[in-house]
Parts: C-alpha cells; structure tokens; sequence
C-alpha cells in the first residue's frame, strides 16, 4: 500500500527546501490549513511553535507497506526517512530541527488524511493481576536505593568545593549526572550508552588493559558471586556497547536485517547500576578513589534488595512506533500532496502559496 505521510518541522537552520524521489521539504503558509489549525492544535498543543511568521516547514514522504500495521509502518518508515535529512543538517550546521511528533497519514488517491500522534519510544509498566504486593516490594526497593544515595547527595551539597573532593567523590556525581541524561533521552540506544558509561566510570575510571576483564569479575562479584548467568549477561552488555561505541549501530531502520534491542538489556543495566551506585556511595567515607573502592570497600550484605532481579509481575516494557489515533481526519490534502510530489520546486525566499 502506498501512503504519503505530512510532518512538520521547526527550528530549522536554513530555509532551503528539499526534494527527491517520494520525499519533498516544502515552506508552506499556515494559512493553508485553515480551521483546520484549529483541529490540529487541540490535538497537539504545542503544534502553534512550529508556525514560525505564519510558515510551516513540512515534510511529505511517500512511503511503501505491505502487511500487518500499515499506518503504524508507514510512519515509522517516514519518521526514518526524515531521520536522514535531519542528520545531514545537523551535521551541516550543527543544529538539530524538531520534527513534531503529530502528523498527517493519508492512503495514496485519497481526499483526505488521518491525524495522528506517533511516538518513537518509552517506557510503560505493566503489572499482572494480584501483583500489589510486588508493587509495594517495589517502591520500598526504590526507597532503600533513595536512602542509600544520601552520601552522594551530602558530597554534592554539603563539600567545601569541587576541588576538595576525592577522586570517588567526583566520579560519582560525574557517573550520576550521565545516568540521568540517559533516562532523559528519547533514543534507547543513548540511553543504554549513558548508562552503560556512568557504571564503567564507577567501576574501571582508572584502568587502562583488560578493561572488560576487571570490570566484569568487579560487577559479577558485586552483583551474585559465583553466578555464571550474570557473567554471561554482563558480557552481553559490553558486546551491545561495543556495537554503539564503535560500530555507530545506535538506531533501529525499518528494513535493517538485524534490529539491536537495547531496551531489553538497558532494564539488565539498571540493575546492575542500582547496586553500583549504592555500593560506591555507601564506601565515600572510607575510600578515596575507584581503585580503592574495590579493593576495600565493603560489599552488600547477600539478599540485599539492591542486588535483587527486578520483578516478573510487575515489568517496564519498551514500546516502539506507538500510534494515537484521534478519529480526526483533515480534507482537501489529497491534491496538494500529489501536486506536490509531481513537481520540482524552486528555490524561493518566500513560503509557497498553493497549498490547499
């Protein structure tokens, strides 16, 4: 099935427009749309910021489906599409357009198109029937984590600065910072990186051979002495890091042979960084740098919650190319769109008027 899919852009550096085979970058006049606007901004209440002196950049992507889920493919596959001219103008000019996450769906030879909110990626938590108990396990774990944290929170506060600080200290607001910009991100893979990065520097800062050796007998003697499954996680970890860090493999493409499912191991990640984290701030008192961290500090008791797996009843779930649809349907696109992609547009300082 053929779809011509409409996104919207903002905050771009330049006003050039763009086209190629199925894809075309357009400045059209807000006024376009008419009271359709109106239909547009109840739906996404920040669309009014991508009208920027009564223009809208658009993008207009025809896209390909075949199977199951067509609309919601059809818009991953434009977002993607979109994805490789948004790189090239960040690496252009170092900026990055916003690419609003409503957009328009319509069905090739259609009058109309479907508006639609599409998300790349979160986090939702699901829970089994009957699971309260494991909930409230849960949150008491989260809590324990929080209280174990004090030590980094009074290093942050309580210091005579920055440079009066120890190595360990340092490292761990550092590791800490980064952790919370990989829960920030919008992309699984760099979420999975930061992460991965804040507990190698809690754990190896200051190695420099057998780096993987040192930090997985580290963590597997932290996490479960003697367990061999967490061996064998942990070296799957590293080989997923080795494929972001050296191998750019950071995105999922719509027709890449071998998807890399960083969110399953990301949630193995967080619970190894929770012991991490509470081991390394529960020994500021005692030790002064990494090194010394694992050499003396002292270790969980065995059964601790921190160290425990996360739940089976209760479980964060990775969701990809989700599709809210609004029963909302705009008119009068149909031929615009074909007309658009038919013709080569011209260079122009001024936002096209022939938009419907």
């Amino acid at each position: 099935m053929v779809w011509h899919v409409v996104l919207f852009l903002k905050a771009m550096p330049t006003r050039l427009t763009y086209y190629a085979d199925g894809f075309r970058i357009a400045r059209v006049s807000s006024s376009c749309f008419g009271a359709s606007a109106g239909q547009l901004n109840q739906t996404s209440p920040d669309f009014p910021t991508f009208i920027e002196h009564d223009v809208l950049t658009v993008a207009a992507v025809r896209v390909t489906t075949d199977g199951g889920d067509d609309d919601k493919r059809a818009a991953w596959k434009a977002r993607s599409l979109l994805g490789h001219f948004v790189d090239a103008v960040a690496i252009a000019f170092g900026q990055v357009p916003r690419v609003a996450d409503l957009l328009l769906l319509r069905k090739a030879g259609e009058d109309c198109a479907e508006v639609v909110v599409y998300r790349d990626q979160l986090w939702a938590t699901m829970a089994r029937k009957g699971s309260e108990d494991e909930k409230d396990r849960l949150a008491r774990r989260s809590e324990e984590l929080l209280v174990s944290l004090g030590p980094l929170l009074d290093s942050a506060f309580a210091a005579p600065g920055w440079g009066a600080m120890t190595e360990l200290q340092k490292q761990l607001l550092y590791s800490a910072r980064l952790y919370r910009k990989g829960c920030e991100g919008r992309s699984f893979g760099l979420e999975f990186l930061c992460k991965f990065a804040a507990v190698e520097g809690l754990t190896v800062a200051t190695v420099r051979s057998s780096k993987y050796a040192v930090m997985r007998d580290r963590l597997v003697e932290l996490m479960r002495p003697n367990d061999a499954a967490v061996e064998e996680r942990i070296r799957k970890l590293d080989e997923k890091r080795h494929l972001i860090a050296h191998e750019a493999m950071e995105e999922q493409f719509p027709d890449a042979p071998d998807p890399v499912p960083y969110a399953i191991d990301t949630l193995l990640l967080d619970e190894v960084a929770a012991a991490v984290f509470s081991f390394a701030s529960a020994n500021l008192g005692v030790c002064r740098t990494v090194k010394d961290l694992w050499e003396r500090g002292k270790r969980p008791e065995q059964g601790s919650a921190l160290t425990e797996r996360r739940s089976s009843t209760v479980v964060k779930v990775a969701v990809r190319n989700m599709l809210s649809k609004r029963k909302q349907y705009l008119r009068g696109l149909g031929s615009w769109l074909d007309e658009l992609f038919l013709t080569e547009p011209a260079p122009s300082d001024g936002p096209p008027t022939g938009a419907p």
